[in-house]
């Protein structure tokens, strides 16, 4: 039997690999689904500058079927967006081989796995309303074409908005709706405390409602682009952004789309050339030898580390703002100062929370949840390391909340819910130990002021007993 050679779109491959999306197990799957939908919403809220208030609703429509609705007061897809999103592999902003930006969302993978999840399991689109403006709005519906990796639209209508914003809803199979640990509610839960700025809500299966207020006023500033550091850059990377430029020139490309790199650096540049390549000349003709040329004279060249506003944090006071909503009767955070690497930043945050909690590690990768993989999490392996106990604080009354800011962050898997990386799990146990001592002072000086207070109340009772006898012997 003889078989023909065929090409696999994006697409088909992650249809026979959906548990490559999370999309491995009825219950991770129906979290997966709320999570990809949710923190798109965040994220355009984010960059827009709008305090989120976004609304899940997940209603039973058959055995294992659901469908889930996510409203959001965002500012909106633009209509020629929304077939792409939904319907195409590996498209979009998020998904740039040259810049990188932090976000929640997968890079071109998540709103669309979710309707090749919803096209497998129960054969419905994805139903999209959207406006811009508030005044005008489109009403799709999408589903993704697998074979050619492009968008299907089935229907495109206007509709008359009650506001800014979108509304996704998609119906879904093979799920299971849990209300324990694992399930929506204890993400939406846990998500809140990585974006305590956020209005979020719930409705369940059962029709009770789940409402998470602000807990803390001030809005994150969004992230800045990553450009390419000179330092990680190969040929064929600079040959890549030569040919998407928009500028007319070699030297004002290097000015203008690389990081750390200025017109005061041109001239030494050039002398490291000696003349081998024109730097006048259009970058789309620019070769593979001239490409290797200019990454060899940049690799000589001294280049200050990558710039750390790239990533947004949550912050110290907000975080602990958070953990304190959650019951904490203690808290104390840390936010590491970001860590350039050769061609990323990282920068890690601690947040413990003492006193009216459950022991319990909670694992963040831009202030998004992370509720799976936890057992080979470079996350875990840190936080494992650090011997709480020595700081005299008691493990079963610690919750530990970590969060990851990166444009980039070093995922161990295509799911998005464990990270592998030396740095990450070097920065996260330097942050431990350093929120541990910060609690560690503050625990002991509360039990040496309780010990003080109950060696006070001793000698009074005692004082008070010997006056009652001595007035008994002088009377």
């Amino acid at each position: 039997m003889r078989l023909d050679w065929y090409e696999a779109s994006p697409a088909e491959f992650f249809e026979r690999n959906r548990e490559m999306l999370g999309f491995d197990g009825p219950v991770k799957s129906m979290v997966m689904v709320v999570h990809e939908l949710v923190t798109n919403a965040l994220d355009a809220c984010h960059f827009a500058g709008v305090r989120p208030d976004v609304r899940v609703s997940i209603s039973r429509r058959g055995e294992d079927v659901y469908r889930i609705r996510v409203v959001d007061n965002g500012p909106g897809i633009p209509p020629d967006r929304v077939p792409r999103v939904f319907g195409k592999f590996l498209a979009g902003d998020k998904f740039d081989p040259v810049y990188g930006i932090q976000s929640m969302g997968q890079q071109g993978i998540g709103a669309a796995g979710v309707a090749l999840f919803a096209l497998m399991t129960t054969g419905e689109p994805v139903r999209v309303w959207t406006s811009v403006d508030g005044e005008e709005g489109w009403y799709f519906e999408v589903r993704p074409d697998p074979a050619e990796n492009e968008p299907v639209v089935l229907r495109r209508e206007r509709w008359r908005p009650e506001g800014r914003g979108t509304v996704v809803e998609v119906e879904v199979g093979e799920v299971v709706y849990e209300g324990g640990r694992r399930g929506p509610r204890e993400y939406l839960r846990r998500l809140h405390v990585a974006n305590p700025h956020a209005r979020l809500s719930l409705r369940d299966p059962r029709g009770d409602v789940h409402v998470w207020a602000p807990r803390y006023e001030g809005l994150p500033e969004p992230p800045k682009v990553m450009k390419p550091h000179p330092h990680s850059l190969d040929a064929h990377r600079l040959l890549r952004l030569a040919r998407r430029t928009s500028r007319r020139k070699v030297r004002t490309m290097l000015v203008h789309e690389l990081s750390r790199f200025s017109e005061a650096r041109l001239e030494e540049l050039e002398g490291l050339l000696g003349g081998s390549v024109d730097l006048e000349k259009d970058p789309r003709e620019l070769t593979r030898e001239e490409a290797e040329a200019i990454v060899r004279a940049l690799r000589e060249m001294e280049f200050m580390r990558p710039p750390s506003d790239v990533v947004s944090p949550i912050g110290e006071e907000a975080l602990e703002a958070a953990v304190k909503g959650e019951g904490a009767s203690l808290v104390r955070a840390v936010s590491r100062d970001p860590v350039p690497l050769r061609d990323n930043v990282i920068q890690v945050e601690v947040c413990l929370g003492y006193g009216g909690v459950e022991g319990d590690l909670w694992r963040f990768a831009n202030r998004a949840p992370l509720m799976f993989g936890a057992g080979g999490c470079s996350i875990t392996e840190a936080v494992e390391s650090v011997d709480v106990g020595g700081y005299g604080l008691d493990e079963d009354r610690l919750l530990v909340v970590v969060n990851v800011n990166s444009p980039f962050v070093p995922f161990s898997g295509p799911s998005k819910q464990a990270i592998g990386s030396e740095d990450v799990e070097r920065e996260v146990r330097l942050a431990l130990q350093e929120a541990c001592r910060r609690l560690g002072r503050e625990v002991r000086r509360r039990v040496r002021a309780m010990r003080e207070r109950r060696r006070r109340s001793l000698i009074e009772r005692y004082r008070r007993v010997a006056r009652e006898k001595a007035r008994e012997v002088l009377s």
